[in-house]
């Protein structure tokens, strides 16, 4: 993940910022975002196709604060997510979630290891949740 590319698709361009733009800009309670823009670049770019970013956004947002699933499993499951995909965004924002979730630097570290590391003896529920990760990437690709 330490490869750093330019991005595919650019951010929206100002001169295209429509009101409902600028209502995905704000989405998240960034301040000033409505007015400026989003400081993420996925935001920037997710706004290009407001009505699927909305949609996108308050899916997110039901993962996020409203899913069933506790805390600390699922940020040990987008965190493993993020580390087989590659994904540097959802890496870089959910170690902070996952450090408030309770786990630790340590335990953060582990997850690029997945589920064998010698950090999980003793949480099999953390190990348990690593393991279905792992085995579901494995059998979708």
């Amino acid at each position: 993940m330490s490869e750093s590319k330019p991005p595919r698709i650019g951010d929206l361009p100002r001169e295209e910022w429509t009101p409902e733009a600028r209502e995905v800009f704000a989405f998240w309670g960034e301040p000033n975002a409505y007015e400026e823009g989003s400081k993420t670049h996925m935001t920037m770019t997710m706004a290009q196709h407001p009505q699927l970013a909305i949609a996108y956004n308050t899916f997110g947002k039901h993962i996020l604060l409203t899913s069933t699933i506790s805390v600390r499993p699922r940020e040990l499951i987008v965190l493993r997510c993020a580390w087989h995909l590659k994904c540097g965004y959802e890496w870089h924002y959910h170690v902070k979630y996952g450090l408030a979730a309770g786990l630790t630097i340590e335990e953060i570290a582990a997850i690029r290891e997945g589920p064998a590391s010698p950090v999980w003896d003793g949480k099999e529920e953390d190990r348990l949740v690593l393991s279905a990760v792992d085995e579901l990437i494995k059998n979708s690709i």
